[in-house]
């Protein structure tokens, strides 16, 4: 029976989708600047046009990629392969093309299959509700959500097994065995109509979900999303925890499903809010105010005064206190009879074929009661020698809290007030510090866990600080800083 791609084929082209992905990022790596005519008088064979060489491979991939991914309207490749830009492609015509190749492909798409149960999943107009028909056609009113029609497959074909195991049994009986696996009676797919499809719950796929497919509508935008959605008629004022902002706004969810699962502990925090359509993320609340997707506020940007507050704004940096020399634990990797069973010696810095973590003692002052890389006496890279030796003395120098100056008015501050007045009525606990290490290369994400306004104090959480691990070094505490220091 014809039942279009096999699951075979659709993990083909998944994998193939992601490959033509990379190819395109590593070629946005790069920067190809179209020549004019080489000629090589002793050798003819190299007398081409580079240009048509080079659009000419642009293009072979744009193509590549609308192949593999047809419901794409592929702008965004287009773009990144600066087709009209270095070869004079008109972005108009490609886009008119597309709709053409994507109409087609749509009305390819076939949903009267009597061999496989269909069922369709709108987040805008679907219907979750019980007792309403079977929506085994676009016609149908659809399924609202995933986890709905999931159930409703599920639901079926329990019934299925139910009068599989009832002939399976009369075969055996009668001495039939026509009928060897229940997992041969078909497939069922779920498609997505456009939207943002929110999973209110993770959803767990087992053998007994085999021979199934969850597939976008060809076409058009569908996004998967592990959000929580918002009332359309929630209700947005001006905060009145920052009155001295004029731009930060504030909504009770109080009866919402955010809340409800806020409270449950089914959803760690809200971290960041999307709008429903084209999935755009918003600012969260923050001093300097800047869109976090494309400001440069880094140490080495030259808007970073502007975008962020400088560090001279910091009376000091709390260190934790002098404590004893953490648990070390080390392996060599590259030595066979390590007690891990692994292997690695491919690595040209030895340090790399090394495993070593930190645990207790002057650890837990900063990363809690779990093991550390950095707090280890074995770590590797830039500014290794610090961790190392934090770590052996139990002087941990990645910050617990800071103090900043209240009187300090920072370079971006439109009214001219200081930190102090600024918050002083405000309550920065739960908010997050970023702060960037010099050279720009990692920055820290501290959670302020307590906060004294009176004085300017905040204190950060155990474990925060982010993706930089790495210890802090003033140009008065460690010769290696000293050379970055004008020292």
């Amino acid at each position: 029976r014809k039942i279009g791609p096999t699951p075979s084929k659709l993990r083909k082209r998944r994998v193939n989708s992601k490959m033509v992905q990379v190819a395109l990022l590593l070629l946005g790596t790069f920067t190809f600047v179209p020549t004019s005519t080489i000629a090589t008088p002793s050798m003819p064979f190299y007398d081409f046009n580079t240009t048509e060489l080079d659009c000419g491979m642009r293009r072979l991939m744009l193509k590549k990629a609308t192949e593999l991914q047809p419901w794409e309207d592929h702008r965004s490749t287009f773009d990144s392969l600066e087709l009209e830009r270095l070869c004079g492609d008109s972005i108009q015509s490609f886009l008119s093309n597309q709709k053409v190749l994507q109409s087609q492909e749509s009305s390819k798409f076939s949903i009267n299959n009597d061999d496989a149960i269909t069922l369709f999943v709108c987040p805008i107009d679907g219907d979750d509700s019980e007792g309403s028909s079977i929506r085994g056609t676009e016609k149908n009113r659809p399924f609202r959500t995933i986890h709905a029609a999931l159930g409703h497959i599920r639901s079926r074909r329990k019934k299925e097994n139910r009068k599989w195991e009832k002939n399976h049994r009369q075969n055996i009986t009668n001495r039939k065995t026509t009928i060897t696996n229940a997992d041969d009676r078909g497939f069922a797919r779920i498609v997505l109509r456009e939207g943002v499809h929110f999973l209110y719950d993770t959803i767990i796929l087992d053998s007994g979900d085999s021979h199934l497919s969850i597939e976008g509508y060809p076409g058009e935008s569908v996004w998967i999303s592990g959000g929580v959605p918002l009332p359309r008629n929630l209700t947005w004022k001006k905060s009145t925890l920052h009155p001295s902002e004029n731009d930060v706004w504030m909504a009770n969810l109080s009866g919402t499903r955010a809340l409800e699962l806020l409270e449950r502990g089914k959803h760690p925090g809200i971290s960041g809010l999307f709008t429903l359509k084209d999935h755009v993320r918003l600012t969260r609340a923050r001093f300097p105010d800047a869109d976090a997707e494309v400001a440069q506020w880094g140490y080495a940007s030259l808007q970073r005064d502007s975008l962020s507050i400088p560090g001279e704004s910091v009376l000091e940096w709390t260190k934790p206190n002098p404590q004893p020399q953490p648990t070390f634990k080390f392996i060599d990797l590259s030595d066979p009879r390590n007690p891990s069973g692994q292997v690695k010696n491919n690595s040209q810095m030895n340090e790399y074929n090394t495993w070593g973590v930190g645990h207790g003692g002057a650890c837990s002052s900063v990363w809690g009661d779990g093991d550390s890389y950095w707090c280890g006496n074995a770590s590797a890279g830039g500014w290794a020698e610090v961790d190392q030796e934090c770590a052996v003395k139990g002087t941990i120098q990645i910050p617990m809290g800071m103090q900043y100056n209240m009187s300090y008015v920072p370079p971006s501050s439109s009214t001219g007030k200081p930190l102090g007045p600024r918050w002083k009525d405000a309550d920065l606990t739960g908010a997050i510090v970023h702060a960037w290490h010099s050279q720009s290369w990692a920055t820290h994400m501290f959670r302020v866990q307590g906060f004294d306004r009176k004085k300017g104090i905040l204190s950060f959480t155990k474990g925060s600080g982010g993706q930089g691990g790495r210890n802090w070094c003033r140009c008065d505490q460690c010769g290696y800083a000293a050379g970055w220091c004008g020292q």
